[in-house]
């Protein structure tokens, strides 16, 4: 298998998000997943799944896209921006504005079920995950500070 990695690229409109193999990088040969006259930003991969947050809608909401299905799905799209997707097999985290402020969210690709993390307190940033740790900036413990769950 060649791996894979994602980009997202804006070369005026439409922006998109771009599947490209590490063996045809020289080549400049991509494939084009989204393409939307808004902003697709924040691309993250793991395996055969790539999720990145998606403007469509005049807002922020995670997208995925399943590369051996070959299909799209929305992942969130409740109120507010969410921001920053991370994901690590089957579970998707990000940065979520629904409550006037970022907490962070996750959700499960095989259970399709999604659950707050951290929600209380102030603003948390940059989720990521991998494995069975997830870290982000938290402004509850100092400034510019990580914190780690597992």
């Amino acid at each position: 298998m060649v791996p894979l990695t994602a980009s997202c690229i804006r070369t005026g409109q439409p922006s998109a998000v771009i599947l490209t193999s590490i063996s045809t990088i020289l080549c400049q040969e991509r494939s084009i997943l989204c393409v939307d006259p808004w902003d697709q930003r924040a691309p993250s991969i793991y395996e055969d799944k790539i999720v990145w947050q998606d403007g469509r809608k005049g807002k922020f909401d995670i997208y995925g896209y399943d590369l051996k299905a070959d299909s799209e799905s929305g992942i969130c799209n409740a109120t507010g921006d969410r921001r920053n997707p991370s994901i690590w097999r089957t579970i998707v985290i990000w940065e979520d504005w629904r409550n006037d402020r970022s907490d962070v969210y996750a959700y499960d690709l095989l259970s399709v079920h999604e659950l707050p993390i951290a929600t209380a307190g102030a603003f948390k940033y940059n989720p990521v995950v991998y494995g069975n740790t997830l870290a982000f900036d938290d402004g509850d413990v100092y400034s510019n500070s990580t914190a780690i769950g597992r």
